[in-house]
C-alpha cells in the first residue's frame, strides 16, 4: 500500500463490502448475566459451543451444541443474517476434578432448541435465545486489552489496536494483473490528544520483528483514532513519495478482537480522501501488544536515491497504471466528522 497505489485503483465503480462473514471463536458472554458465559469454537461453517451456567436451583450445570451455521442474502447478494440453530444437551455426573474416572457414565438430556443470531455487521455480537424462549444480546467477552499501567481514562477500544496487524486489499475491481496486494502495520503506543485518545506506530521495515525502526517512523509513520458511536478504527500511514509529492494510505476498519474488515484508499497530500476510489481490506491481529512493546526493533534500512522512500504505488504507476479519481459511493462508510479528524490524523504525521 503505498503512495500512489491509488492509481492502480482508480475509474472504476466501488465494490460492496465484502459478505464473508465469520463469528469469532472464544468466549462470549451477556450483561447482566452473572456467573453464566459460553466458549464458541468456529471450524469452517460447523460451531460448537460449551455453556457453563446453572440449573433451576443454582447447582452448576454443562451444556453442548454443535452444527452449522446458515447464512441468508438478499437479492442484492448482501448478506443479512447468520444463523446458529441446534439442540442444546444438559450433561451430568461429571467425576471429580483429578479424581479417577466416575464409575458410572455420565448423563445428559435434551433441553431444546438453542438459537445464535449473529450480527453480519459485527462478528463480536449477537442475539441468543434460550429454550425456553428468553432472548438475551450476547457479545464476545473482552479482557486483553487494557493493562494496570495504563491511564484510566484509555478506552479497550484503543488498546486493542496495539500490536502487529496484517491486511489484505481486494483489487479485484481495478485493472492490475492480480487481485490483491498487502500492508503490515506496527501500532505500539497511544497518546492523548484533541481530546481524544491516539494510537501510532508504523509500516515497519519488515514483519519478522514487530517493530518501529527510527527509518520506519521517519518515512512510514501511522497515525489512527477509533470513532466512536459509529465504531469505526480509522488509520493514516505515510505511505510513500511519488514525483515528488507524500502519498497518504487511509484504512476504515471494523475490528472485533482479533480481526476485521472495511476499506483502503490511497490519496495525495493535501486532496479529499473522498475523491479517490476505496477498496476492501480485511485485517487480522499477527502479534500482540506485548510483542510490540517488549521486542527488539529491526535494523534500518537503506534511504532511497531521493531522499524518501518510494512506496508500491510509485511502482505500480512507473508501469502504465492510470491516475484517476473516483466518486464518493453510498457504500463508503460515512461521518461527517471523519473528514476534520482525517486531516487532525494527516498533520500529526506531518509534524513528526
Amino acid at each position: 500500500m503505498r503512495a500512489a497505489f491509488l492509481a492502480l485503483l482508480a475509474a472504476f465503480s466501488f465494490a460492496s463490502a465484502a459478505n464473508a462473514y465469520t463469528p469469532e471463536s472464544g468466549v462470549w458472554a451477556s450483561p447482566g448475566e452473572t456467573g453464566a458465559g459460553m466458549y464458541l469454537e468456529l471450524q469452517d461453517d460447523v460451531l460448537t459451543l460449551a455453556v457453563y451456567g446453572g440449573d433451576a436451583q443454582g447447582r452448576p450445570t454443562f451444556y453442548t451444541a454443535a452444527g452449522r451455521l446458515a447464512y441468508t442474502y438478499n437479492t442484492n447478494g448482501d448478506l443479512t443474517s447468520v444463523v446458529f440453530r441446534e439442540r442444546m444437551v444438559r450433561y451430568s455426573n461429571f467425576g471429580c476434578i483429578g479424581c479417577p474416572p466416575a464409575p458410572v457414565a455420565n448423563e445428559h438430556d435434551d433441553v431444546g432448541w438453542l438459537t445464535i443470531a449473529f450480527d453480519p455487521a459485527d462478528a463480536t455480537r449477537a442475539q441468543l435465545t434460550w429454550p425456553n424462549g428468553r432472548v438475551i444480546p450476547l457479545y464476545r467477552f473482552e479482557y486483553g486489552y487494557l493493562r494496570d499501567i495504563d491511564p484510566p481514562a484509555l478506552t479497550g477500544d484503543v488498546a486493542r489496536m496495539l500490536g502487529e496487524w496484517n491486511i489484505t486489499v481486494d483489487l479485484a475491481s481495478s485493472d492490475a494483473s492480480y487481485p490483491f496486494t498487502a500492508d503490515v502495520l506496527v501500532l505500539d503506543q497511544y497518546v492523548w490528544g484533541t481530546n481524544q485518545w491516539f494510537y501510532q506506530g508504523c509500516r515497519p521495515d519488515d514483519a519478522q520483528v514487530a517493530g518501529c525502526s527510527q527509518y520506519a517512523l521517519d518515512n512510514h509513520a501511522a497515525e489512527g483514532f477509533f470513532e466512536s458511536p459509529t465504531g469505526w478504527q480509522v488509520i493514516v500511514v505515510e505511505d510513500g513519495i511519488y514525483d515528488g509529492e507524500l502519498w497518504f494510505a487511509l484504512y476504515e476498519l471494523q475490528i472485533g478482537t482479533e480481526r476485521g474488515s472495511g476499506w483502503f484508499t490511497l490519496y495525495p497530500d493535501g486532496e479529499n480522501y473522498l475523491n479517490y476510489e476505496a477498496y476492501p481490506a480485511r485485517a487480522w491481529r499477527s502479534a500482540s501488544r506485548s510483542f510490540v512493546e517488549s521486542g527488539e526493533g529491526p535494523a534500518k534500512m537503506m534511504v532511497s536515491t531521493t531522499g524518501k522512500p518510494e512506496g508500491l504505488g510509485a511502482v505500480l504507476l512507473a508501469k502504465g497504471i492510470p491516475q484517476a479519481k473516483a466518486g464518493t459511493t453510498a457504500s463508503r462508510p460515512a461521518n461527517a466528522a471523519r473528514a476534520d479528524i482525517i486531516r487532525a490524523l494527516e498533520a500529526r504525521l506531518r509534524e513528526r
